[in-house]
This record gives C-alpha cells, sequence and structure tokens, in this order.
C-alpha cells in the first residue's frame, strides 16, 4: 500500500513531510515526492528510490511553503516509471497536485473521454494522473478557471496593461525576479506563450493567470465580439466567402469572417461553437481535404500506388 501525508502548519513543512515519508516507507517502496505551496506557487519533487536518495540538500531548499503532501510508492499495479511518482500536477486550472492511493476500475473509459471529448492529455498511464485531470477538468468546466484582471495584478502587485508584452515582461523578470532574463531576436523581453507556459509548469501562479487571460481574450475578441459585426442586416445571419485561389496549395479559403478556424478545444470554445445553428431546412457540415495535393500529383503522374 502507498503511503501519504498532507500537512498545513505556520512554518516550513519540507522537514515534518520528509519525517513522515521516511516513517511511511517500507520494504518494496521504490519512488517518492513532494509537492509543497508558498504565496500561490506550487514546489514540485518526485522520483524513483528511498526518500533519502530522492530528496537531496538541494531538493529541501526548493521545496518551500507552509502546506504540502507527500507520497511513497508501493508498486502493486502499474509501472515503475518515474514518471508515474507521485504527487502528481496539472497546470489548468491555476495548479493543482494530488496524491492517491488505490486503483480506478473505469480507468480506460476515463482515459477515452479526457482525451476525446475533453481534450486533455495524458502523460503516464497512471489512475492518479486520470482522477486528476477528471477533478481538473471539472473544476474548469464549472468556471472556477477564469482569471479577472483584479486577480492578475493581486499576483502582480500592480496594476498593468496586460495585453502589453513590454509591461509583462517588467512584471515577470523586474518585479517578481521568477526566471532569468530572455530576450527575443530583436532585444526586446520574451513573454511568448512558451516561456509562460515553462513558468506555469514550475508551479509559478501568475503566467498562468495571464495565459488563461490570453486564451479568454482572444475568444472574445476574436469571435464573441467580431461575429456580431458581420451579421446580415437581411438575413439576421452570419454569411462568410469561400475563396478557391487565396491558398498556394488550393484549399478552399474562408473569409469575412474566417469560419474555418472556429475554436474547439476548450470549453469555452464549445461555448462559441453553440452559437452556430443551421436555418430551417439545412445543415452545417464539417469538411476537410484528405492530402488533396498527393491524390492530384499521383493522378497527374499515373502512379497506381498513390491512387
Amino acid at each position: 500500500m502507498c503511503g501519504i501525508v498532507g500537512i498545513v502548519s505556520k512554518e516550513s513543512v519540507n522537514q515534518q513531510l520528509y519525517d513522515a515519508l521516511t516513517v511511511l516507507q517500507h520494504r518494496g517502496q521504490d519512488a517518492a515526492g513532494m509537492a509543497t505551496s508558498m504565496d500561490g506557487r506550487l514546489h514540485l519533487r518526485k522520483g524513483n528510490g528511498l526518500v533519502r536518495d530522492v530528496f537531496l540538500d538541494q531538493h529541501m531548499q526548493s521545496l518551500v511553503g507552509n502546506i504540502g503532501i507527500g507520497h511513497c510508492r508501493y508498486p502493486t499495479a502499474g509501472s515503475s516509471s518515474s514518471a508515474e511518482a507521485q504527487p502528481m500536477y496539472v497546470n489548468s486550472p491555476y495548479g493543482i497536485s494530488v496524491s492517491h492511493n488505490g486503483n480506478l476500475t473505469n480507468r480506460e473509459d476515463l482515459s477515452k473521454e479526457l482525451i476525446e471529448k475533453n481534450l486533455r492529455y495524458l502523460s503516464t498511464d497512471s489512475d492518479s494522473e486520470v482522477l486528476l485531470n477528471v477533478f481538473a477538468h471539472e473544476l474548469q468546466r464549472q468556471g472556477t478557471s477564469k482569471p479577472t484582471e483584479k486577480e492578475i495584478f493581486k499576483a502582480s502587485g500592480k496594476e498593468f496593461n496586460i495585453g502589453s508584452p513590454k509591461q509583462l515582461g517588467e512584471i515577470i523578470y523586474n518585479k517578481l525576479k521568477i526566471t532569468k532574463l530572455k530576450k527575443t531576436k530583436k532585444g526586446s523581453l520574451a513573454t511568448s506563450a512558451n516561456i509562460l507556459e515553462d513558468l506555469a509548469l514550475a508551479g509559478h501562479k501568475f503566467p498562468n493567470l495571464v495565459l488563461e487571460w490570453r486564451q479568454i481574450s482572444k475568444l472574445k475578441n476574436t469571435y464573441s465580439d467580431a461575429l456580431q459585426d458581420h451579421i446580415s442586416k437581411t438575413t439576421k445571419r452570419v454569411h462568410t466567402s469561400f475563396l478557391l485561389a487565396a491558398t498556394n496549395t488550393g484549399r478552399l479559403a474562408s473569409s469575412d469572417p474566417n469560419l474555418q478556424n472556429i475554436p474547439i478545444k476548450s470549453e469555452e470554445g464549445k461555448e462559441i461553437r453553440k452559437a452556430f445553428i443551421a436555418d430551417k431546412k439545412n445543415v452545417l457540415i464539417s469538411a476537410d481535404y484528405n492530402q488533396i495535393e498527393m491524390r492530384i500529383l499521383a493522378d497527374m503522374a499515373d502512379v497506381k500506388e498513390l491512387k
């Protein structure tokens, strides 16, 4: 059986978690991990081995905070991979870490739904990762993951233009100082999605809030607000124009508005798609060319194997 400990204290909990895991570990235990929280940031360390092997001095120093959970794994089922060591972590919404003991009887069904329907990514075969993503998805669906500007200002310690890369960079590198200085090729402070995602994955709350704010703002500005400007005064519906010669590959292009790029991956994007309803006695279809260039080339070259 796995060992789990959770502590909320008025002082740092890393040593208490270490001592508790040392007591909980027993013969056959093959991995250990800890996650602590301080000032809205999560700090995680896990790996294969005994507690004394997983947590060296430098790891203990980085596990700051007065809230934390710990886990000792006894591999009765599943893999012995270090990737499946716990606690597990997911960065949306906000950042959640969990330690779990036990097996899910419907893991395959839940995994399929998470991947195909909810469009979440599972990197291991761990039951705990499935459980964590189910929990995270339900929180997100309830709308608890939609950050407000006030929340972002609180996390940054000051008000600023969130849409300004320059001001955002000043907050990340000079005020919060949550990472080493990084610049673009043109010399400006780097605030790309990749950088923010790496910082969010490292447990920083502020970049995760900004990422989610960006996503919601894009949906609002590009679709919710903009599509209303394209409603026909005559039909009271949205009509696009399909262009046959607008791309080098010969694919159809849609413009004014572009209806080939309506979002579907996020819960908010799915809500926007619900606004598209076919007129009476009409249906909406979704279609795409299947390797059209290769098929044309095969036909022109008369290559039977490629037809």
